[in-house]
């Protein structure tokens, strides 16, 4: 204690000496699992501990712990920062280097910025005047352009409308018995000049010539079949009859709707004059508005009396109505009304009585701004605007108009300060002076609309407004960025010839600093923060500074070295050793640490568990679960030392001391646990069953612990001594999910006031080299998990449980079913089940599986060819039933034919997914297929599981040759492979649907198995044995159950995704039936079978004996054989594959199937007692059956690696069974019996 407080006294004198600098650099030298500001603070609280502080200590010896602490920490962060003295002063000078360096290159930089930024606006300025002007100039051409494409426009219909008094002059006709012939033609001919959609000649008729006009028009009707004709002869159209025009005039009945589809049509038998439409171009087939007095409409009434054009408001609708192509929105338009007088002395005269009628042209107000930009110019926007109250914009593309808006004003209002207004027919400024006599149009136009009093015709104006694109195209201009850019050139130049030469010293110092920078990120990821700092050290400046805590040695003077004799040195260079000589002349890094307490954990079941599983399935739960501590350690400040296996060592109180050890790796041992259950139970989902099973086992003990650098090649910083001796043995005798600890450590904890954690265990424990130790329990963890336990509890019992159709009853036991029955399956769709957390997490578990599986199917079919396309009338439910006459085992076929052809993914499974309705149906499918599993001991949906487990792996383990890696099966196979796998496992590799098939038969092939052999229901004469006449009974149950259901309606969606045509589906119900089937080992017949086609497919056979043996087949048969023989074998090595892996996993499973043969026996439903011939029946099952199996999988050379592993285990299980399977079956006994006390 004296020597940590003149360490504390002497560290505040030299900080109050130092430079501010030191003393930032000192404390950023504080431990890893500290930040800067907790290290400063803690600083502070060693030298002044506040207020707060001592109201928080319970007692007087935590507070002496906590000022010891902080004396320690202190004393170590004042040595540590004494070794970055000359590093900082190199800091120094290099940041006044780079800082006069930065300043000119500042000067220089805001001097260029200044100059260009001044020119940039000066550019801006005059691009904004160009950009004004240029819109002004664009604006005012369309104004002027359009006003004369108007008058124009204007003057046709008005030269048209004399052609018409003219023509009547000249045949001497009166008005309004006045036909124009050709009339199609005139009109086509004017619409084609003015842009007009429609043209209409409309007379006035007095009512004392209605009788007479009537007789007028049926005889002149022929002009609607000529121009029907002219246009067919024009266009290139059939020729079409037109229908007869009303044959008097009418008018719409008031009472109607206007606006309807329905109107009606009645006689005007008014006296006044009428304006009846005549002759219109295009002409209608069906020219129902031909005698229609438009007086009786807002049109006519409106236009009475007018004297000059006029223009309507827009009009929406109109039969001739157009949308625009681009935007889809309705083109403004509107009605053009023109008076035609009686002759020529009459035209333009003030008197509306000289009016026989007026000429109707519908007009597209987009063609009067059409074809006046020049292409290439971007848009402005024209909004159309009448004292109506209509409004459109109009956007003008060069010599194109889209129509952006039909109802409202849309331009950009940013522009709204440069518009420019004109009012539609008046003479631009810039021809008022040469054009009186567009002017005067103007004028009367004015002065008819005035007079016509109504809100049909109308004045318009419009504004031209400039766009962001036509700004943009305005300011494209380099002369905003030219001169700024030249400026920035200068800067450039003139700063290049500064930085030349820096730039040779900084490449070499960067590349110096990138080596310094790998080096001291390996190491901080290899060392504490102590030792980092002494390796970055130089030797000598090691062997200086060496500290030894808690032993005083003598401090070498710098720059001395530990030197080797002559003798020595000689000897090393004699043996070539460099690294040996090395060692020698440095200070070895190691520090003893009084007080720590070192960790030992282990996962329980970890080696059983990993046997079954994957290379990566293994590594996915180790570093889910140690990434898991890692996080926990950083939290707590505990030091991580290293993982040896599936065992993690951390230490407390080194390389950073600390009083609180014991307390703060108890706290930590309590949280790895916890974290512990919680991440396997996560992971079972992913890694499969038994995941969550797996348990912890942790072992702790305080005391004294050498830790250092062991140098030399891969270098690593190592714990020794009797403390970490210790601490593997509490481990290894400790127990399941418990924290084991030490007398030593236990004694701290209860020092520290934590008595109520640690609980005595019973009797001494026999350590191996330490004897009889007396050791605690750490009963933290305990109290936590049982109450987690409890509140996540959940009910184990079914809501609804039906019993099975399969089992017989007494009742029904003298019927038998009729040959075409299939025994109805036991769980209703509509039934609600519920599971427990480990029932729903292998649920969850398999439909992973399938999933991943489905997704190689969709792949798949993603690589065909477009023109294959699914079957859709082949019927679904064509394989719910058993054949006719059959049953399931009649289906098994010798030879299944798989694809022939090795197919490729060009999609990734990975990235692809399935439509949420079929991973609901699956979902949905694999919870209905494990409730129709009995809780029977071994044949169970847990069993059911295990074997898809051993599918999954083994499918995964097909390999070709050395340079095929194992994620190629997965989906990127390495080019000009492909052929070579295809080939070396007979296409199954190739045919994702039978990877699927394979998951699926393990998933089906014991459900409703009733926990009694087939031998046992065929002696009972069950209905369902006799249904299966005696044959693989409990096999042909399941497979009808699992497919019956399979077939529902409910599925349709997940059956989709398996088969989409007939030649698919009977591959999928062909490879399920051979595969379940296999999984009937005591049927003597099919086992003989099977050898038979195994000898065929795969026994090496001269030609001579293959001729008199008759095996000579095709390629393909003989290919497809051995594809079908390693499926079934495949399924049968699944089924039993507890049997060829650990120890533990096999005695677990065998205990499963005895209790259940036992039970079976207990309740007269078995002839002999399974204790009788146990032993001897699992050495014969293994010479006979488990180990010839595995030789065959080894044979057959498509299960790689796997294979190999199969057949040791077997053995080695063998061997193991002899020694002790007599004991084994006696603890059977022993736990049956306790079972059936407890229940």
């Amino acid at each position: 204690m004296a020597i940590l407080s003149n360490g504390v006294n002497g560290s505040r004198k030299e900080r109050q000496e130092s430079e501010v600098e030191s003393t930032s650099v000192r404390f950023r030298a504080e431990s890893s699992y500290v930040d800067d500001d907790t290290v400063a603070n803690r600083s502070t609280e060693m030298s002044f501990p506040s207020e707060a502080e001592h109201s928080r200590s319970q007692d007087h010896s935590k507070s002496l712990e906590f000022t010891t602490a902080s004396s320690e920490q202190f004393t170590m962060n004042q040595k540590r920062a004494s070794s970055y003295t000359g590093a900082s002063r190199w800091r120094r000078e290099s940041r006044w280097v780079r800082m006069s360096k930065y300043g000119v290159l500042i000067f220089l930089a805001v001097t260029c910025a200044g100059c260009a930024t001044g020119m940039y606006f000066l550019t801006k300025a005059s691009e904004d005047a160009n950009f004004t002007e240029e819109f002004d100039d664009y604006a005012n051409e369309l104004i002027a352009m359009s006003h004369q494409e108007a008058n124009n426009v204007f003057d046709a219909i008005s030269s048209f409308g004399v052609t018409l008094t003219s023509y009547a002059m000249d045949t001497q006709k009166d008005f309004p018995f006045v036909t124009i012939p050709h009339f199609e033609h005139r009109g086509q001919n004017l619409r084609s000049i003015t842009g007009a959609t429609f043209l209409s000649w409309n007379l006035l008729v007095d009512s004392q010539y209605v009788s007479a006009w009537n007789n007028y028009t049926l005889q002149q009707e022929g002009w609607v079949q000529d121009g029907l004709d002219a246009q067919a002869k024009r266009d290139g159209t059939p020729h079409l009859l037109a229908k007869g025009i009303a044959p008097v005039i009418f008018r719409y009945d008031s009472s109607q709707d206007l606006e309807s589809d329905l109107k009606v049509r009645v006689p005007d038998t008014s006296n006044a004059t009428k304006l009846v439409t005549w002759q219109v171009s295009p002409v209608p087939q069906d020219p129902s508005m031909v005698n229609q007095n438009l007086f009786s409409t807002l049109f006519g009434d409106s236009i009475d009396n007018v004297g000059a054009q006029v223009l309507s408001k827009f009009i929406t609708d109109s039969s001739y109505q157009r949308l625009d192509e681009q935007t889809t929105k309705a083109r403004p338009q509107s009605y053009l009304a023109q008076p035609v007088y009686n002759d020529f002395q009459d035209v333009g005269a003030s008197d509306s009585s000289s009016i026989v009628g007026y000429l109707v042209a519908l007009l597209p107000w987009d063609n009067f701004f059409r074809n006046i930009i020049p292409d290439g110019v971007h848009t402005l926007d024209v909004v159309l605007s009448n004292d109506c109250g209509d409004v459109s914009t109009l956007q003008v593309r060069g010599p194109d108009v889209t129509v952006i808006s039909d109802t409202e004003d849309v331009h950009d209002s940013q522009f709204d300060s440069m518009v420019i207004r004109h009012t539609f027919g008046q003479v631009p400024t810039r021809w008022a002076s040469s054009s009186s006599n567009d002017d005067e149009d103007h004028r009367r136009r004015l002065q008819s609309v005035e007079q016509t009093n109504s809100s049909f015709w109308c004045t318009f104006d419009f504004a031209i407004y400039p766009t962001a694109e036509f700004q943009a195209q305005s300011e494209d201009d380099d002369e905003t960025t030219l001169y700024p850019l030249g400026i920035v050139m200068i800067f450039v130049f003139t700063t290049a010839v500064f930085l030349l030469h820096d730039t040779f010293i900084a490449r070499r110092q960067a590349r110096i600093e990138e080596t310094a920078a790998r080096s001291n990120a390996i190491v901080q990821s290899l060392f504490p923060a102590q030792v980092r700092e002494r390796l970055l050290m130089g030797s000598d400046e090691k062997a200086s500074q060496h500290i030894s805590i808690g032993n005083e040695e003598k401090t070498p003077n710098p720059g001395d070295s530990v030197q080797p004799t002559a003798k020595e040195a000689a000897h090393a260079l004699e043996d070539g050793d460099l690294v040996t000589d090395r060692l020698l002349r440095t200070k070895p890094i190691a520090d003893l640490f009084p007080n720590a307490t070192v960790m030992f954990a282990d996962i329980c079941g970890f080696t059983a568990w990993s046997s079954v599983r994957e290379p990566t399935q293994v590594f996915t739960l180790l570093e889910q679960i140690y990434n898991s501590f890692d996080i926990l350690a950083r939290k707590r400040r505990v030091f991580k030392v290293e993982t040896i296996g599936d065992c993690y060592v951390a230490a407390a109180g080194l390389p950073d001391p600390r009083p609180d050890h014991a307390v703060a790796m108890a706290r930590f041992a309590n949280e790895c646990l916890i974290k512990m259950h919680s991440v396997v139970k996560k992971l079972e989902v992913r890694l499969g069953p038994d995941t969550a099973e797996l348990g912890m086992r942790f072992g702790l003990h305080s005391g004294p612990v050498t830790a250092g650098v062991l140098r030399g090649e891969k270098s690593r910083f190592q714990l020794f001594g009797d403390t970490v001796n210790t601490a593997s043995r509490i481990e290894t005798t400790g127990e399941r999910n418990r924290v084991h600890l030490s007398e030593d450590t236990a004694r701290i904890l209860i020092q520290s006031g934590k008595e109520s954690w640690v609980e005595r265990r019973d009797g001494v424990v026999a350590a191996k080299g330490k004897g009889d130790m007396v050791t605690y329990w750490l009963t933290l963890a305990q109290s936590k998990l049982k109450k987690r336990k409890s509140r996540k509890k959940k009910s184990k019992s079914m809501e609804e449980t039906a019993k099975p159709a399969s089992s017989s009853s007494a009742a029904g036991a003298e019927e038998q079913p009729t040959p075409l029955e299939i025994p109805e399956r036991s769980i209703s769709l509509d039934q609600h089940i519920s599971y427990d957390d480990r029932k729903q997490r292998l649920i969850d578990w398999n439909v992973d599986v399938l999933t991943t599986l489905l997704k190689k199917i969709q792949a798949m079919r993603a690589a065909e060819d477009s023109d294959s396309v699914a079957d859709a009338n082949f019927e679904h439910d064509s394989w719910r039933y058993a054949h006719i006459d059959t049953t399931v085992l009649d289906e098994v076929r010798e030879i299944i034919t798989l694809p022939q052809q090795e197919q490729v993914y060009k999609r990734d499974p990975q990235n692809l997914e399935l439509g949420e309705k079929a991973v609901a149906q699956l979902k949905e499918y694999v919870g209905l297929i494990a409730s129709m599993y009995h809780e029977n001991s071994f044949h169970n949906f847990e069993h059911a599981s295990h074997v898809t487990q051993s599918v999954t792996k083994l499918l995964s383990r097909i390999v070709t040759a050395d340079d095929i890696d194992y994620n190629a099966y997965q989906y990127k196979k390495k080019e000009g492979n492909e052929s070579h796998l295809h080939k070396h496992t007979y296409g199954i590799t190739s045919d994702p649907i039978t990877q699927f098939a394979c998951a699926f038969s393990a998933l089906i092939h014991d459900v409703d198995h009733t926990g009694v052999p087939n031998a046992q229901l065929v002696k009972e004469e069950s209905d369902v044995a006799l249904f299966y006449k005696n044959k693989s009974v409990a096999e042909q149950n399941s497979v009808d159950l699992a497919w019956s259901l399979m077939m529902e309606p409910e599925f349709d969606a997940l059956r989709s995704c398996i088969y989409r045509d007939k030649e698919e589906l009977d591959r999928f119900r062909q490879l399920v039936v051979n595969s379940v089937m296999a999984t009937d080992i005591a049927d003597r017949e099919l086992g003989a079978a099977r050898k038979a086609r195994w000898v065929k497919a795969f026994a090496l056979l001269d030609d001579e004996s293959a001729e008199t043996s008759g095996l000579h087949e095709s390629h393909i048969d003989s290919v497809n054989r051995k594809a079908t023989i390693v499926i079934e074998h495949l399924i049968q090595a699944s089924d039993v594959s507890h049997t060829m892996q650990h120890w533990h996993v096999y005695s677990k499973w065998n205990e499963k199937l005895f209790h259940e043969m036992y039970g079976a026996f207990k309740n007269g439903r078995a002839a002999k007692d399974p204790a009788e011939f146990w032993y001897t029946g699992e050495l014969g099952f293994f010479d006979f059956y488990i180990i010839p199996l595995a030789k065959k999988l080894k044979e057959c050379g498509v299960f790689g690696v796997a294979s190999d592993e199969y057949l040791n285990y077997a053995e080695a299980n063998r061997e193991e069974w002899e020694r002790k399977g007599l004991d084994m079956v006696s603890k059977y006994l022993e736990d049956y019996d306790d079972e059936e006390k407890k229940t």
